[in-house]
């Protein structure tokens, strides 16, 4: 057996520790479930051949077990769970692409290393309590597309390396305690599909360069100390649908 796919049932308890020595696996996923943790969770640095995890939704709790060993993970998807503690620096690999630990409780800085992923395409560690500020290393993941960091105590201003990434499509840091300027070559984010800043502690002007975003569909910059004048620029923003 290579796949084990068990998503949305009633199943619930434990996962036994036998399943992590099933070695051949590529693919598991268990979401939408009501497992909680025990000793599998501590052992799947086990299962080496997994490239597809996913055991989202479910009531898994407890610390995030270091996968480093896991060289074929490409997917890993732990959100809406209960885990908590840091994130762990050795958490990932470079082959891994998707990223997902949103709606847990997990606390700390995000790991620097995360900027060395080159292969990532999704980072989503929204709904957690990170704190301190967004590395700038993070502007090195070339390929990443998605970017959410939104609900969690982070601070410091929005790193300038964030406009490199020029497949982003979106970025979503609302309800955090960032402050300082919106990057003003953000418009260099030619991908750009939404951008939500609302509910931070930013201030000075929008960029003129926002209006090179011909593929944004929603600005959302609300509820900050942003000054000075709407830009003439923004009427280049031809796919806007929504402007808060």
């Amino acid at each position: 057996m290579e796949q084990l796919h068990l998503d949305y049932n009633y199943l619930g308890g434990s996962i036994p520790n036998s399943l992590s020595h099933c070695t051949s696996l590529s693919e598991l996923s268990i979401s939408n479930n009501n497992f909680s943790s025990g000793t599998f969770i501590s052992n799947l640095h086990l299962m080496r051949n997994l490239s597809y995890l996913d055991l989202s939704v479910n009531n898994f709790s407890g610390h995030i077990p270091s996968l480093h060993l896991m060289r074929s993970l490409s997917y890993l998807n732990l959100s809406d769970n209960s885990f908590n503690g840091h994130i762990p620096t050795t958490i990932g690999n470079f082959h891994l692409r998707v990223l997902a630990l949103n709606g847990n409780g997990l606390d700390g800085r995000i790991p620097d290393e995360l900027g060395l992923l080159h292969n990532f395409r999704v980072l989503h560690l929204s709904g957690n309590k990170l704190s301190g500020s967004i590395p700038f290393h993070l502007g090195n993941l070339s390929k990443l597309e998605f970017l959410s960091l939104g609900s969690n105590k982070l601070s410091g201003s929005i790193p300038e390396t964030i406009t490199k990434l020029s497949k982003l499509y979106l970025l979503y840091l609302r309800k955090n305690a960032l402050v300082g300027k919106i990057p003003k070559n953000i418009g260099n984010l030619h991908s750009l599909e939404i951008i939500n800043l609302h509910l931070n502690n930013l201030t000075g002007p929008i960029p003129y360069s926002i209006g090179q975003l011909k593929s944004l569909q929603a600005l959302i910059i609300d509820n900050n100390n942003i000054s000075g004048s709407i830009p003439n620029s923004i009427g280049g923003l031809v796919s806007l649908k929504i402007l808060d």
